[in-house]
């Protein structure tokens, strides 16, 4: 699991601290919560938490190039 934070890491894209927005916050925190769900609590499946943690990476990733193509 802990490969796996460090390869979603590494595609979100690298940001120093004074850079990451609220929205960025609550992504770190989502991923963080949905990969100690399955090291925490050994009836929530690896399966489960990838694909949670699949799904948060790519709607962030929509979300970014969205945000990137439609400046507000």
């Amino acid at each position: 699991m802990f490969i796996f934070a460090l390869v979603i890491m590494r595609l979100l894209g690298r940001r120093a601290v004074d850079q990451l927005t609220s929205f960025d916050l609550l992504i770190i925190i989502a991923l963080g919560s949905a990969m100690g769900d399955s090291m925490f609590y050994p009836d929530v499946a690896l399966l489960w938490s990838g694909f949670a943690i699949g799904t948060i990476t790519v709607c962030y990733r929509i979300q970014t190039s969205l945000v990137n193509r439609f400046p507000v």
